[in-house]
């Protein structure tokens, strides 16, 4: 993280809340359980899944699950952040990540940046079918195991890994339909699942299209 020069003091120039909500601690459960915001404000970056670390500067398949505040519709910026009064909607109930971080003195954060991060397991535990819907859907659609389609197709020139790499994507979309049409789940749903496999694998840089209601490779 780049610390501005000669600073001592927060600014309220809003430039840490433009980019991104923060990452949520187990210290951030007990905000949830009090309604301080809600689990549809919330999304979850996969163990696995290629993300960007902001304290290695680089993107990095995450080790555990991420759980993170939402950024508004097309922009990086979190969903409680006021532009108009440069603060935040939350600002008495924020999680630990926004409570440490200082850009003049990143310490703290950094310290804390890894550290018990909340997870699924952790935030379903009281409730075990959604969990179990959940952990279900993360050991259909592992990472490593797209990344090992991906591979078989370059190699095959598609004649290989395209069915297994087909079978995840469309689990993926079966899965967050029958959660929102049976379970009532829809507004959670990046929660739950993360973000679409499809989303994700773009975002890692595997070029994939969907046409006639199957997974190409680009």
């Amino acid at each position: 993280m780049k610390q501005p020069d000669n600073e001592t003091g927060c600014l309220q120039c809003g430039t840490c809340c433009k980019k991104g909500g923060p990452a949520l601690h187990t210290e951030d459960i007990e905000l949830i359980q009090d309604r301080a915001f809600d689990l549809e404000n919330l999304f979850t970056i996969r163990r696995g899944e290629p993300g960007f670390d902001n304290v290695k500067d680089a993107i990095l398949p995450g080790c555990t699950d991420i759980i993170k505040i939402k950024s508004k519709k097309g922009t990086s910026e979190c969903v409680f952040f006021l532009p108009e009064k440069s603060s935040c909607s939350i600002y008495l109930h924020r999680p630990l990540e926004c409570r440490l971080l200082k850009c003049w003195d990143t310490q703290a954060i950094e310290a804390a940046y890894a550290v018990n991060r909340l997870t699924r397991e952790m935030l379903f535990e009281n409730d075990p079918q959604i969990l179990d819907l959940a952990m279900t859907h993360h050991k259909k659609c592992k990472f490593s195991d797209m990344e090992k389609f991906i591979a078989q197709a370059r190699a095959t020139q598609g004649k290989q890994g395209m069915d297994g790499l087909n079978e995840m994507f469309m689990y993926d979309r079966h899965i967050r339909k029958l959660a929102t049409e049976k379970g009532g789940l829809g507004n959670i749903l990046e929660l739950l699942f993360g973000r679409p496999v499809t989303l994700t694998a773009k975002a890692a840089g595997i070029p994939v299209f969907e046409k006639d209601g199957k997974i190409f490779l680009g």
